[in-house]
Parts: C-alpha cells; structure tokens; sequence
C-alpha cells in the first residue's frame, strides 16, 4: 500500500482542528469486527451531529482498508464538515454509531454569465469497509435520490471513474444503471466550466470516465430504497439476516 501523501484528516475536536495538519499514524482507531459490525445497520444522512464520527472514520484503519488502492480522492476535512452540515453525506453506520460505508455529494458552482446560479453535483468519496453487503449501492442511491428531490430534475448529477478502477466502472453501468457518458460535452454546463478542466484535458491518460443520473438509474434506485425499506434487512454472502434500516 502505497504512503499517505496529502495527509488531511484530524481527530480532535472539530472547532479546532487545523486541517492541514500532518497525518498522524497513531491516530489510526482499530477496526470493528465484522461479526460485531453485522448485528445492525442504518442509513443516516449527515448532519453537524456526523462530525466526530467523521473525524473517527477518516483517522481509521478501516478507512484504508476500504480503498487500498487508492482511487478514492482524499479531500480536506473541513469540505467534509460543510457538505455533513448540508446533508449531502450518506453514511451507513453498525450499532456502535461506527461507519461502515459513506458517499458524498460535492455541489459545484458552474455558473457562465454574471448574476447566475447554476451547480451540478458530483457524487464521490464512495467507501465500504463491509464487503459483499451492496452498502455503497444503497449509500450511492438514496443520496442520489436525496439530492434529486432537493433540486428537482433539471439538476444534473454526475460522477467520475478511473478508467482503471473496472470494478467501479462495472459498479455504475451494471448495478447501479447509469449513463455513460462518452462524448464529455453532453454534460455541456459542466464542461464548459473551470470545473470541467479534467474532461478538456487533452492529456488523454488523465481522462475519466464519466456517468450522468438518468432515468434508468432513477428507477434503480428507487426500486433498491423500497425493496430495503419493505424488508427491513440485508443479506450476506451467507445468507444471513443483517438488521437495515433507511
């Protein structure tokens, strides 16, 4: 596993966590058993209440575990903290208010003329530390849903892959329906805006994939939140019952 290089995150007390401070190894908490971590699980969407368990989460061994490879974006924690205060974080957390699974939805400003408003929300920071329980489905949707209901449908939700990350591009398309975007300018606000710099690029090694919520991934997921809600549980590979709730 390749060193921490951007080191952000901070487990002290939100109000005066310096955001740039170095990462700090043993601050790294212990994992959770899985057979603890099964017994209960719940769908919350954050709030200034999620921070400590944020703080927890990013300074956790789990949290490496969950992306070995490192695909996932790190961003400074104070983002984070903003986006929990919106809402705009979907987390799955076990009975010992532990997270176990979290995406986040990053809205950006991609406004052309003076005096408009205009923001698209990319979705991202997509972690599971519970393999094989569909976790990062269910985080990915009802955020997905959560933000589609706030800003009606006009809105534009997308999100980026490496084009390496197969599993992931597997993930979007197959599971979770969404369009694949291969001409970049359909997303055309995004685009054209400094935010689209990433898919201007000429560079073509540092090209994404890109994916855009449409019907067919609306209908997913409404399908997934309802079978969920409707049963009240999840199942392992084993078959075995884990309480869910959403």
């Amino acid at each position: 596993m390749r060193a921490l290089s951007t080191p952000f995150y901070y487990a002290g007390s939100p109000e005066k966590a310096p955001y740039d401070a170095p990462y700090k190894r043993h601050l790294l908490t212990p994992d959770c058993s899985n057979k603890t971590a099964q017994q209960a699980l719940s769908l919350i969407f954050s709030s200034s209440t999620s921070i400590l368990n944020l703080q927890e989460f990013f300074n956790s061994k789990r949290r490496e575990d969950a992306d070995p490879d490192q695909f996932v974006k790190q961003r400074p924690f104070h983002t984070m903290v903003n986006l929990a205060n919106q809402n705009r974080i979907a987390m799955v957390e076990d009975q010992n208010n532990r997270i176990q699974a979290l995406c986040v939805a990053y809205r950006y400003d991609i406004s052309q003329a003076p005096k408009t408003q205009e923001y698209v929300t990319e979705m991202g920071t997509l972690l599971s530390c519970m393999k094989g329980l569909g976790l990062s489905k269910y985080t990915m949707s009802a955020l997905s849903e959560s933000i589609r209901a706030k800003e009606g449908d006009s809105h534009q939700i997308i999100a980026k892959v490496d084009p390496t990350n197969k599993a992931a591009n597997k993930f979007m398309e197959s599971t979770l329906g969404w369009d694949s975007v291969t001409n970049p300018q359909k997303i055309k606000a995004f685009y054209n805006s400094d935010m689209g710099k990433s898919a201007r690029r000429e560079d073509r090694s540092d090209l994404k994939n890109w994916y855009i919520y449409g019907k067919n991934a609306q209908s997913k997921a409404q399908a997934e939140i309802e079978s969920v809600r409707n049963a009240g549980f999840i199942t392992d590979k084993n078959d075995n019952h884990i309480s869910f709730s959403m």
